[in-house]
């Protein structure tokens, strides 16, 4: 007797899934162990299920096709390792530690503008040094790592100089410039809720003074950067982050002169307060400079196809990309270079920091060529096709709030997020027409929730955090039940976003 094609397909895709539920939820495997995990039970699948599909060659092909999640991933190491050893991070710090005398202004400052400046090239490399200066400020370790996680989780969207957007481009076959708007509108009531959540969790007395003041200027900022260049200036969406913070530092500075808060003595003249900036400032100019004609067009020509198979093309430039851009400032870094030895400053020169930067990464980079291949197998066998299709038959209403949910909890169990959202966004171009709704609003959302809202709950992150915050085993089932009251409010909250879009969209 023959499988109904939608029973076999949403079968054979769960189990993979569940294998990722299990390993990475219930035995707490790390990510590269649960990827392979998952990797050969789909294996074991298209065998059994789908032998007409290739492994090998949808797996490579998945990976080429994620080549720029690859090379803002490398990138992204190298410049964490650049940026540090050169102590332009360390003065950064110390620019910003010099602001406030209050514990929770340098909380703010060190989360707000770090979190932004340093998580626009690579969102990993904030961690070390957020929570553990949070908690050098005299909050409790597994208060600085939730805390963080949680304020950091709206950002996530927009980190790796909008790694998530490129990943959707490649499983949409959009142009990323549609999916700005959706993504930045998302974003903005996430902004406040975790900005609040952020000061809950460190348990912060918003009823003295300045606190409350400091915050909602510190949310506003960050708002203030997502729509100028979302919604205003979308053709400049790879400066999210890195406006969202200069305005945070702008909003928090004015106010503290204005209110002539005490503030710390830094002794570094005007040009030591510019050198950690300046690298950025290039970077910044370098991404300008590339959409000015005639180079815009130079650039565009230096672009390739290479097919692979009976697949789709996949076009490369790699020159034109978020991976070049981090490169860049990596490396112009070396020009700023701080010669008078900063603390926990490494003595480095850039070849030895490429090669520690790639070895760095090694695993992140294994975990995603596994996520990827998965994704791959499910792609050439229809498994994630049948899966949307199953999805679709709910209605466009109940279809977007079931999505945001599918997202928030794939963005949980996959070991990154950089397949989930490949899978997600691949799923929803045999499903927009079904439901009626634009495709860039139902890949929006997918991006959106499983990069930002599932991230501060992932065991693997919530155990590397713990650690760097120094807080005890004991402390990480609080760091979770912690976390999830606040992504669910922020999923409730998408939610409702989603339903008005589709109201206002059917």
């Amino acid at each position: 007797m023959s499988i109904d094609a939608d029973v076999l397909g949403t079968a054979t895709f769960l189990l993979p899934v569940i294998t990722l539920f299990v390993g990475f939820l219930i035995l707490k495997w790390d990510a590269l162990k649960v990827s392979a995990a998952a990797w050969i039970v789909e294996v074991i699948v298209v065998l059994a299920a789908y032998p007409e599909a290739s492994i090998i060659r949808s797996t490579i092909w998945a990976n080429v096709d994620l080549w720029t999640g690859f090379a803002v991933l490398w990138t992204g190491f190298i410049f964490r390792q650049m940026y540090t050893n050169t102590g332009l991070l360390q003065r950064l710090v110390n620019i910003l530690d010099s602001l406030f005398k209050s514990s929770w202004g340098k909380a703010l400052t060190l989360s707000g503008v770090v979190g932004g400046l340093i998580g626009a090239f690579n969102g990993f490399a904030t961690y070390p040094v957020t929570i553990a200066g949070i908690k050098e400020l005299g909050y409790k370790g597994w208060r600085a790592a939730t805390g963080y996680l949680v304020f950091f989780s709206a950002s996530l969207a927009f980190v790796s100089l909008w790694i998530a957007a490129h990943i959707a481009e490649v499983g949409s076959h959009l142009p990323i410039i549609d999916l700005v708007p959706y993504m930045g509108v998302f974003s903005i009531p996430l902004t406040f809720l975790s900005a609040f959540g952020f000061a809950y969790i460190l348990q912060v007395n918003l009823r003295e003074e300045h606190n409350l003041a400091l915050l909602i200027l510190t949310a506003l900022g960050s708002v203030t950067g997502i729509v100028i260049f979302t919604l205003i200036i979308p053709s400049l969406y790879l400066l999210t982050l890195i406006g969202s913070s200069m305005f945070i530092l702008l909003y928090l500075v004015a106010y503290s002169r204005a209110k002539k808060l005490e503030r710390e003595k830094l002794g570094v003249s005007a040009g030591g307060i510019i050198q950690p900036f300046a690298p950025i400032i290039i970077g910044i100019l370098v991404i300008l400079l590339w959409k000015i004609e005639p180079i815009a067009g130079i650039i565009a020509k230096a672009e390739f196809t290479l097919n692979l198979w009976s697949f789709r093309a996949v076009n490369i430039n790699l020159i034109d990309n978020p991976g070049f851009f981090i490169l860049v400032i990596a490396l112009v870094s070396y020009l700023f270079k701080i010669h008078s030895k900063e603390p926990n400053q490494k003595s480095s020169n850039p070849i030895k920091d490429i090669v520690s930067g790639t070895k760095m990464g090694g695993r992140t980079l294994a975990t995603l060529f596994l996520g990827g291949g998965l994704v791959g197998m499910m792609l050439s066998t229809g498994q994630i096709a049948t899966v949307g299709h199953v999805m679709s038959n709910l209605g466009s209403l109940a279809y977007g709030g079931v999505l945001a949910l599918f997202s928030f909890i794939s963005g949980i169990v996959f070991a990154q997020g950089i397949p989930a959202d490949l899978m997600l966004s691949s799923m929803q171009v045999g499903v927009s027409v079904a439901v009626g709704l634009p495709l860039a609003f139902i890949v929006a959302i997918a991006a959106t929730v499983v990069m930002g809202p599932a991230n501060p709950l992932k065991p693997s992150l919530l155990s590397y955090t713990a650690k760097v915050a120094g807080a005890p085993e004991e402390d990480h089932p609080q760091m979770f039940r912690t976390a999830l009251l606040w992504q669910i409010a922020a999923l409730i909250i998408i939610v409702v976003e989603v339903a008005i879009g589709v109201i206002f969209f059917v």
